[in-house]
């Protein structure tokens, strides 16, 4: 079974040419929303970065993944993505992050075998902190 073994969300990121090896910026663990904005649809300028790595009997067979958010009472779900790999390693990097879920938030990967109705979760998780900012105001 693909088994992700680093998942992160952070500002950005560069590709080495030469290595081929990533660098994150400002990994993301902690956001603060203005107290008005509206949580439906919204989608953060973020990456999510999914590093997944596969068994030999896994290399050109087509799977899918998705992100979940959870608080610890709901969960919710992204869409599903391909997955599917020519080696025994993949980097996915996924551009914007969905703000499904606010508070005290766990992301995770889920993957099944195209074709499956069953998700399977990872056990990596990314910590996050979506929280509105209090408006705070001063009488003289």
């Amino acid at each position: 079974m693909p088994r992700c073994y680093l998942l992160a969300v952070s500002q950005g990121s560069s590709l080495d040419s030469e290595s081929n090896n990533f660098t994150l910026f400002g990994l993301v663990e902690r956001v603060s929303l203005a107290p008005g904005a509206p949580l439906e649809n919204l989608v953060l300028p973020f990456e999510m970065h999914c590093y997944w790595e596969f068994a030999p009997n896994e290399i050109d067979v087509d799977f899918e993944f998705r992100i979940v958010f959870t608080d610890g009472d709901t969960e919710r779900a992204t869409q599903s993505y391909t997955l599917r790999s020519t080696k025994a390693r993949l980097r996915i990097r996924l551009q914007g992050m969905p703000v499904l879920l606010h508070g005290k938030v766990v992301v995770r990967t889920e993957w099944r075998r195209k074709g499956e109705e069953k998700w399977s979760r990872e056990s990596v998780f990314w910590p996050l902190e979506i929280e509105r900012q209090m408006v705070t105001t001063t009488s003289t």
